[in-house]
């Protein structure tokens, strides 16, 4: 049985995987209205310099952008934008497209972050590397967070890295949080909704952590 990331064998557990892909709806190119909990957060904060890693169509990103008060708005992902609003929103003059890997754009970036959001790589490894490199550029009382928190990989990354800051500063962290995806976003199957699922996570940096920090996994045994 393929258990590997997208596997429809895991899908049909969680939801009805035939209805879900005869819909399309991670198709639909519209508007959203609401924002996602964690950028929620954000909306009384002024002249936000943020990251969406993970940008598809930027249907989330122009939602940012339009909802937010953006100073500068980095966009990460391996392919342009294969329609609107992506390809205009990426010309705009406080908008930096980067494209190429995630990780690789990530560490490039060298100024101080408000934000980051992260919906590139939902396998384990990817997104702790992620996380790793780029926790250090967020400003203290900033925001990390990302999608789909609901899968395998996504859950286990960002599971392992509270654990780890939980060590770090030796109590446990009151700053994480998940909550359900408000944002009439088309890519999550019905169920997800219904069932209010935790798809949405995001961290406050409450701690800067020591340049020799690292991040162990966890116990298997």
């Amino acid at each position: 049985m393929n258990k590997s990331y997208g596997s429809q064998d895991l899908q049909r557990n969680w939801y009805d995987v035939n209805k879900y892909l005869a819909s399309r709806r991670w198709e639909e190119n519209k508007t959203l209205t609401k924002l996602r909990p964690s950028m929620e957060t954000l909306k009384d904060k002024k002249d936000l310099v943020g990251v969406e890693s993970g940008i598809g169509s930027c249907l989330n990103s122009q939602n940012i952008y339009k909802n937010l008060d953006i100073s500068k708005l980095y966009l990460i992902d391996v392919n342009d934008p294969p329609r609107e609003p992506g390809t205009s929103l990426i010309k705009k003059d406080d908008v930096e497209f980067m494209k190429g890997n995630s990780l690789d754009k990530l560490k490039e970036i060298d100024e101080p972050l408000d934000f980051v959001y992260l919906d590139s790589s939902h396998e384990f490894n990817h997104l702790l590397k992620e996380i790793k490199a780029i926790y250090p550029k967020i400003k203290k009382g900033g925001l990390i967070g990302g999608h789909d928190y609901e899968h395998i990989g996504v859950v286990s990354a960002v599971n392992t890295f509270m654990f780890n800051i939980w060590r770090q500063i030796g109590k446990k962290p009151d700053s994480f949080f998940f909550d359900s995806c408000l944002d009439e976003h088309p890519g999550i199957p019905e169920e997800y909704s219904d069932f209010g699922f935790p798809v949405d996570w995001w961290h406050i940096k409450t701690h800067e952590l020591p340049e020799d920090f690292e991040i162990h996994e966890l116990r298997n045994g």
